[in-house]
């Protein structure tokens, strides 16, 4: 088997993430307002792909945005959705035409690279000097171990 078979999807399986892809672009197209996808694509991905892993919902969004066929504009959390523009309606001669290098199956996903993380954390902790707190978590936890063989101490001399 050559690299190449190794590293990019075969027809069938080509044919089965444009399907999917569809899919998830048809169920954000019918909650969008002016071409603009703004929720949970966690819920519509579950919603629209039942059956697919969780796995594939950074590989589709992936696709849509490396096809030009969607932009997110905004990644939501918990507590804010996302916000997606939505350019054009999948199809099939586009996407089959892409270069195949584009939906390599095994690269990493985009969402994966370590700036990206970072940059996750620190929106998400943008108030805390991290240093200073985990300085100050050390001495918590060593004050609470030097108190745990205190008592520790006192319940063994009381036992005899």
């Amino acid at each position: 088997m050559s690299a190449s078979n190794k590293l990019t999807p075969i027809p069938s399986q080509r044919r089965q993430m444009f399907d999917q892809m569809k899919q998830l672009y048809a169920a954000m197209e019918r909650r969008a307002e002016d071409g603009m996808f703004v929720g949970s694509t966690v819920e519509v991905f579950r919603n629209a792909l039942p059956t697919a892993s969780s796995s594939a919902y950074v590989r589709l969004f992936d696709l849509l945005e490396v096809a030009g066929f969607a932009q997110r504009l905004e990644r939501g959390n918990r507590y804010k959705p996302s916000t997606v523009k939505l350019i054009k309606t999948p199809s099939w001669d586009e996407f089959k035409s892409l270069d195949a290098s584009k939906i390599d199956l095994t690269k990493p996903p985009s969402s994966a690279t370590l700036a990206n993380r970072l940059s996750l954390v620190e929106r998400r902790l943008p108030s805390i000097d991290l240093p200073r707190y985990i300085e100050n978590l050390e001495g918590r936890f060593s004050l609470l171990e030097s108190r745990v063989k205190e008592l520790e101490g006192r319940d063994s001399s009381e036992s005899t």
